[in-house]
């Protein structure tokens, strides 16, 4: 594992740049009928040249369905 800590299970992977802010935005679309109040951990990881072994990962974000 790179160096970080890990979240609670696997996650899709994805390409992208960070903001100069350091934001990054990933639009995402539900599956229809979804109850309320569903949550999803995710974790993402970005390549970072100045990182431990060239990653570097974010906090663990939870997705809840409105």
């Amino acid at each position: 594992m790179t160096g970080g800590v890990g979240g609670r299970g696997p996650a899709p992977r994805g390409a992208g740049r960070t903001g100069p802010t350091g934001s990054w935005n990933l639009g995402a679309v539900g599956p229809p009928g979804a109850p309320p109040g569903i949550g999803v951990w995710m974790l993402a990881w970005i390549p970072d040249p100045v990182a431990a072994q060239g990653y570097a990962a974010s906090n663990g974000v939870k997705l809840t369905t409105p």
